[in-house]
């Protein structure tokens, strides 16, 4: 048993089965907050409709309520978060220190190397964190990619898209989750987007934004996803998944099969080209999922995202590989040589199909359910609680509003019985 640390988390998906999970496993976890409140309101996720369990709407949540000492302390100022962690360093004796959520990696890494606690670098957090400097990272290392330009000046913006050619992919250097990507198609489009994603001065979580946007040149072709594993600098690659993107000129996340629908020699290529982009980051250990188009003139690296996927993403790697995510978070905060390698769990592809609403407005109703219930190809169908209530339209992946997981013990049919699902799941809005 282990006595563990936890900086911050998602709220929902990977930050409601982490502490579910640690219990399981026999650990202790102190989780430390600036905000634990924002911890409230998660149970619009649990609904679940189909095979497994859910919490109740009422429940507290498990990052609270599992949590053997529940610390508030000032988690976006370092600094201040070391005096309160170090004496209760001396007294606790934690072993290890992890996250879940993007915003607070760099911290978790900076805390448990100021606690002399196993992690990666804090420096290599930040450049594969930061997309202009993982960009960077990647051009000196010689690795091919799209043209790009950070800048805080939207003139300079405009002459650079010019120069290269729109289409252009406009990005923060900072978020996640697909929030503020877009495509701009002129001058005035990028202008628009551009004061978009530049507007907000902190994050949700509170924290100061660099005001730096990343211009790149829009590269065509399918994208994929990577997954791997690095432990004192080796990496295990779990293998590749594939995506599905809607909501253009956004790119939000609407479907995941793992493992890809691919020829072995395209998967191989894909693997080996994100392992030379984590080398290039200077990421070692820790969990990864990096997102790489194949493009006609072959990989290119989208983003860099320096822990397990998310978007319930583990459970497909789960249900096919036997590779269990969190454990092997854990192992990797103490450590110890992860338990990393797939074997045959009897089934050969799983796949998950987002819900998103079809537009912004009041959700009445939701047809289909009993019907996909009954299906033995569905694994879980969860409906988060938002009938009577009103979405806004797509934007990002934060404007999920439920998901199908489906599993094909024969091949790589589960996408196929996801997207069945997705299409007798249908929203009625008021």
């Amino acid at each position: 048993m282990a006595n563990l640390l936890i900086v911050e988390s998602w709220v929902r998906s990977v930050g409601l089965v982490l502490p579910r999970r640690l219990k399981e496993l026999g650990h202790r976890f102190t989780f430390v907050s600036r905000k634990p409140e924002h911890y409230t309101g998660w149970a619009r996720g649990a609904g679940l409709l189909a095979s497994g369990t859910g919490p109740g709407a009422g429940e507290e949540h498990p990052m609270l309520g599992l949590a053997d000492e529940v610390i508030v302390a000032e988690t976006n100022d370092v600094k201040r978060l070391l005096d309160v962690l170090r004496p209760l360093q001396a007294e606790r004796r934690y072993e290890g220190v992890l996250t879940t959520c993007d915003y607070y990696l760099e911290t978790a890494a900076r805390v448990a190397a100021e606690l002399g606690l196993p992690g990666t670098p804090p420096a290599a957090l930040r450049v594969a964190r930061e997309k202009h400097l993982m960009r960077e990272a990647c051009r000196r290392a010689g690795l091919p990619g799209p043209r790009f330009l950070a800048t805080d000046d939207v003139d300079a913006a405009v002459e650079f898209a010019r120069t290269i050619g729109f289409p252009v992919v406009v990005k923060a250097v900072d978020l996640c989750a697909s929030e503020h990507v877009v495509a701009a198609h002129d001058a005035d489009g990028l202008r628009a987007v551009f004061s978009a994603v530049s507007g907000p001065p902190v994050n949700i979580r509170g924290q100061r934004r660099p005001g730096v946007v990343l211009i790149e040149e829009f590269i065509r072709g399918e994208e994929f996803s990577v997954e791997t594993v690095s432990f004192r600098g080796r990496t295990t690659v779990l293998g590749v998944t594939d995506k599905s993107l809607v909501g253009y000129p956004r790119f939000i996340e609407s479907a995941l099969m793992h493992p890809a629908d691919l020829p072995e020699e395209t998967a191989r290529r894909l693997e080996g080209f994100v392992c030379e982009a984590l080398t290039a980051v200077g990421y070692g250990h820790g969990l990864a999922h990096t997102e790489v188009k194949l493009s006609p003139d072959g990989p290119r690296i989208v983003e860099i995202n320096a822990r397990m996927g998310g978007s319930f993403l583990f459970d497909l790697i789960r249900l096919v590989t036997g590779v269990d995510m969190f454990e092997v978070l854990i192992d990797l905060s103490l450590d110890r040589a992860p338990r990393a390698t797939p074997a045959p769990t009897g089934i050969k592809s799983a796949a998950i199909h987002f819900l998103l609403p079809p537009r912004g407005g009041r959700i009445v109703e939701f047809d289909g359910v009993e019907e996909i219930k009954a299906d033995p190809g569905i694994h879980r169908l969860v409906v988060d609680d938002v009938i009577g209530k009103t979405v806004r339209g797509p934007e990002d992946n934060n404007d999920f509003i439920g998901h199908v997981i489906a599993v094909d013990r024969s091949g790589r049919g589960a996408r196929r019985k996801a997207e069945w699902a997705y299409q007798k799941l249908a929203v009625r809005m008021g």
